[in-house]
């Protein structure tokens, strides 16, 4: 995993379109000279003479290849590599995948549906002259969902598994980066985070809900507050249509299998969080209960001292203590 051998070919289309897709929001200028530089490395491009895998490496690899019982993942950390055998790779991610206070198992393949409101906002758009054809294109060119994938946890006991899914040239990331280049100079808006607070618990997986629409809502006061977006086309209505396709359509394929996140608020995830707590407190080995009885908080979201600490009595977290100043 951290060997490339040589290619001994290479896709021109394939490189074209990637070098395309990964200089979309550069300048017409730097994009040009790029891709004038890909064509000409392209055209001079000629099979190696020689190889960086000997004759016996050669043959390893095949003979792995041919082995399809098993599956090489990396672990979370440290960098190693691991050969699993398939079927219980397969099994951990599932058990994982069937918490239904985690995750929603999907009928149906949910492409059709996310597709189909992506094309009737970004047509919308089209025909209020607010977007080129070249954005519509752009922002319907992907219909793939989200794959994830299982990382053990090396350095845990019982080495568990952690879900890993990457959103990357997937089907509603194109209206994410959209978005994303709408709404980042809102950033410039924020003063300073002198008197504000942070605050987290230990968690199993970085994949919990946050409040979606609390989060737009946000979003959407700073826009009014602000005349960073007055000479853009977009109203408030479009970016908040905008956010909720990005951020709404979590779903995520996995082994022929359709899962999104559990529709729970954030407040029902904490108090699951919690019950975690009190069902293990006497477990020695519980890495949450030992982080939460030595006061281990880390800083993750701005917030006030009394916003927290109310927050964290609604979920019956009782001990609040050692929330510091940032």
């Amino acid at each position: 995993l951290l060997f490339v051998p040589i290619p001994r070919s290479i896709s021109t289309i394939t490189t074209v379109v990637n070098c395309e897709k990964s200089l979309f929001s550069t300048p017409k200028l730097i994009k040009s000279a790029a891709i004038s530089e890909m064509s000409i490395f392209i055209q001079k491009w000629g099979k190696p003479t020689k190889f960086n895998m000997n004759k016996e490496e050669t043959k390893l690899l095949k003979e792995i290849k041919s082995i399809h019982d098993i599956v090489i993942i990396q672990a979370d950390k440290g960098g190693k590599i691991v050969i699993m055998n398939k079927n219980d790779y397969f099994n951990q991610i599932e058990e994982k995948l069937n918490d239904l206070n985690v995750y929603e198992q999907v009928k149906n393949d949910p492409t059709t549906i996310i597709k189909t409101e992506i094309n009737k906002k970004v047509t919308k758009m089209l025909e209020q002259n607010k977007i080129t054809d070249h954005n519509k294109y752009d922002l319907t060119s992907i219909d793939d969902l989200p794959k994830i994938r299982g990382q053990l946890k090396l350095h845990k006991i019982d080495t568990p598994m952690r879900i890993v899914t990457c959103s990357r040239d997937t089907i509603t990331s194109p209206i994410s980066q959209f978005i994303f280049r709408i709404i980042k100079e809102l950033r410039t808006t924020l003063s300073g985070v002198v008197y504000e607070h942070l605050a987290s618990l230990d968690i199993q997986d970085l994949y919990t809900n946050i409040p979606v629409n609390k989060a737009i809502d946000i979003i959407l006061k700073r826009i009014g507050e602000s005349n960073k977006l007055d000479n853009l086309p977009f109203t408030k209505i479009d970016i908040k249509e905008l956010l909720i396709l990005a951020l709404k359509n979590n779903y995520f394929q996995f082994n022929e299998a359709y899962v999104g996140q559990t529709k729970l608020d954030i407040d029902n995830r904490m108090k699951q969080h919690s019950k975690a707590i009190n069902d293990n407190e006497n477990n020695s080995n519980s890495e949450m209960v030992k982080h939460f009885q030595e006061k281990k908080f880390q800083c993750l979201f701005d917030t006030t001292y009394q916003l927290v600490r109310n927050f964290l009595l609604r979920a019956e977290l009782i001990k609040i203590t050692s929330i510091e100043r940032a």
